[in-house]
């Protein structure tokens, strides 16, 4: 019994692999089927203040205690 058990282990990730293929195959299938409209509604506002933040952290990083 415990030869099999690398064979499991191996066809339960080649399945989770189709799984995981498949599943972004459909994602990419349906975004490409939506128009303009579609595309703009689904985006979302963003708070300046807290972007601003995350770029002058990014652009001048602080030092800290190493």
């Amino acid at each position: 019994m415990t030869f099999a058990l690398p064979y499991l282990v191996f066809g339960a990730l080649l399945c989770g692999f189709a799984t995981a293929v498949i599943a972004d195959r459909r994602s990419s299938r349906k975004m490409a089927l939506l128009d303009w409209h579609d595309l703009v509604a689904g985006l979302h506002r963003l708070d300046m203040v807290e972007l601003s933040a995350v770029a002058m952290d990014y652009l001048a990083p602080r030092r800290g205690p190493d």
